[in-house]
């Protein structure tokens, strides 16, 4: 691996180091602070309906400034402003404020290396790679620390962002500006976007409320607990890992599409499992599927629009895929499943979502197998 390629592996290994704490641990933290299950849900809904609204305008500034690494600085020191305000308690104030800049960190960096990756005619699953070690790890040993006091969330993800933002420095320099400036629409007409977006909005929609309320759905089974938890995300990263490795080439060989309906059978297999789950082991073992999901869809899309895309709207693209797949998706998942654990308990909302991964693939299925 060449030394640029290792600088942008050193990012991802910050980043999705960073994420296994605030994401795997945060709704931990709003629930020892006493909310209700109410609150909680808001919470967890304001994050990516801000996130609609914010992703596109990071994403117009990169492209439109030629200084997209300044762009991501910006937004990195931001959320490391916020997390003090969030440790105080001040969950709401710091849930909007957080929603206007975290999130664009992953599709901004993102579009940073793809974009120096393939002009370097570096693979991207290696580099990736390195992020799912490190959320592995990471879900590991925050989860064996934290003991059930999730306290030290925000200050431990604040130092983890400062870490991340040293890194920047050492990323590819920015592109030169671009002699005319791209637009949303431009992404959208990509050969076979449309179809892809709508498949990624359905599958990150149950995503949502796995991301959402896996932690409260998994510590409250029989003989589960932080120390369990930790390792059930650490086995859901590691599964990523055969097909990080093998990934470039699956995407050369077979394309977006029969990438993306693969994900949403093992979605949907997944769900199976642990909507039918009555103790912790059957539910740890499902996160085996993780690996045949989650990063499948995420890679197979951000490796599409770095490849269709054009140049000016490399940043667009990556955050339009965050819009569609995090914030619409997943603010929708989020409601929906906190009004089905409400009224029907969450073995019952992934039974749900099941069906809808499932529905999904059959559906898509004669349109999307053949876009290579």
């Amino acid at each position: 691996m060449k030394k640029a390629a290792l600088r942008c592996a050193a990012f991802y290994a910050l980043y999705y180091g960073v994420n296994a704490m605030y994401q795997g641990y945060v709704s931990k933290f709003y629930q020892q602070q006493g909310i209700s299950q109410g609150a909680l849900t808001l919470l967890l809904l304001c994050f990516p309906a801000i996130s609609m609204v914010s992703l596109p305008f990071w994403g117009a500034r990169s492209d439109d400034s030629g200084r997209p690494r300044l762009v991501l600085q910006g937004i990195i020191l931001l959320s490391v402003l916020l997390m003090p305000v969030l440790a105080k308690g001040r969950l709401l104030l710091a849930c909007v404020a957080l929603a206007c800049c975290y999130p664009a960190i992953q599709p901004l960096g993102d579009s940073l290396i793809l974009h120096s990756l393939q002009e370097n005619r570096q693979p991207f699953g290696p580099v990736r790679l390195a992020g799912s070690i490190s959320f592995t790890l990471v879900n590991l040993l925050f989860g064996y620390l934290l003991r059930n006091d999730y306290s030290a969330v925000p200050w431990t993800v604040a130092a983890g962002l400062l870490a991340l933002l040293a890194v920047t420095f050492l990323l590819p320099r920015e592109k030169e500006d671009h002699p005319e400036k791209g637009s949303f629409r431009e992404v959208l007409r990509v050969p076979h976007m449309v179809p892809l977006m709508l498949l990624v909005m359905v599958l990150q929609l149950t995503l949502g409320i796995y991301f959402s309320y896996y932690s409260l759905y998994f510590t409250a089974l029989p003989g589960s607990g932080s120390g369990w938890l930790g390792l059930a995300y650490a086995v859901a990263s590691l599964s990523e890992l055969p097909f990080l490795l093998l990934g470039d080439r699956l995407f050369d060989c077979f394309g977006p599409g029969p990438l993306l309906l693969t994900a949403a059978f093992c979605l949907g297999l997944r769900y199976l499992l642990m909507g039918l789950a009555a103790s912790m082991p059957l539910a740890l073992a499902a996160q085996v599927l993780h690996g045949g999901g989650f990063i499948v869809i995420s890679f197979a899309m951000a490796r599409y629009i770095s490849r269709e895309a054009s140049p000016a709207v490399q940043a667009r693209g990556q955050t339009l895929l965050a819009v569609a797949g995090f914030g619409f998706s997943r603010a929708c998942g989020v409601l929906l499943g906190g009004f089905l654990s409400a009224r029907m308990g969450l073995h019952a909302a992934f039974l749900l979502m099941a069906a809808l991964a499932l529905s999904a693939f059959f559906l898509f299925l004669p349109r999307l197998r053949r876009v290579r």
